[in-house]
């Protein structure tokens, strides 16, 4: 009976052991989603600062563009 009780008492603790280890990994698992839904949300943030960057630079491009054209336009009509 002695020898069942210390397996019994063994196996109770290894037991309490695994549900620690098995909160712990929940907590663990909790902590490591929010950390990407954060990521996730930042990097959201991130593309739409980017798209209108590019928005912007295509504009400005664009400007430059009909300026250079107006000016070579002006510039001909100088010439002629």
């Amino acid at each position: 009976m002695i020898g069942q009780d210390d397996e019994i008492n063994n196996q109770s603790q290894l037991v309490e052991k695994l549900r620690e280890q098995v909160v712990d990994l929940e907590e663990l698992i909790v902590t490591h989603r929010k950390e990407a839904e954060s990521l996730q949300t930042e990097q959201q943030r991130v593309q739409a600062e980017n798209d209108s960057a590019k928005d912007e630079a295509w504009q400005l491009l664009l400007l430059i563009l009909n300026l250079g054209l107006l000016f070579h336009k002006q510039l001909n009509m100088l010439v002629n």
